[in-house]
């Protein structure tokens, strides 16, 4: 494991598009569980998010749950 800290940026999607951020993450594995998505549009404006606890789960069904959960709502929101 290193000790570096890596700078990452965030760069909103094309014009006319819309970018969401997924994540998942447990406190061990499996433990307690939950989920952050976040919607934002080209000029980086706020749409929609969510942060949930979804139950017991290892971080890799969080990371998983997140991306159809996201997947799911993008659909309703055309």
């Amino acid at each position: 494991m290193s000790d570096r800290i890596t700078e990452v940026r965030w760069k909103p999607p094309d014009w006319g598009w819309i970018k969401v951020n997924t994540d998942g993450s447990s406190i061990g594995s499996p433990n307690i569980a939950a989920i952050g998505v976040i919607f934002r549009d080209h000029n980086a404006e706020f749409i929609s998010a969510l942060a949930e606890n979804i139950g017991y789960f290892n971080a890799l069904f969080a990371e998983f749950f997140a991306v159809m959960f996201a997947i799911e709502k993008a659909r309703e929101m055309h």
